[in-house]
């Protein structure tokens, strides 16, 4: 049984600023165990010129793109990682040929 979510029903529920900020979470240099912090993504995505908010990392964990992790710094930070990075990259290249 594949539990797997089918990309054209991950697609249906994230708006274009949901996948440029999954594009910037994929490209993000991670750290040894493949996490990053929302603060270090919304930075990223100041620098890029993509929008950003906090909720948007919690959609794209319901989703099944990102994972969040249980550690965090005083409850301040919160980590995630990819889940599936292959998964991750089909989700956008189905996006942008939807889009194109």
């Amino acid at each position: 049984m594949n539990l797997q979510p089918s990309i054209p029903v991950i697609l249906e529920e994230l708006t274009a600023d949901h996948l440029r900020l999954l594009e910037v979470c994929l490209h993000y240099p991670k750290g040894e165990a493949g996490s990053f912090c929302g603060e270090w993504i919304m930075q990223a995505c100041q620098q890029r010129g993509v929008p950003f908010h906090q909720a948007w990392l919690t959609k794209l964990a319901n989703v099944g793109l990102l994972v969040k992790e249980d550690t965090s710094r005083g409850g301040h930070r919160m980590y995630y990682h990819l889940a599936d990075v292959v998964l991750a990259q089909q989700v956008l290249d189905r996006a942008g040929a939807v889009h194109s």
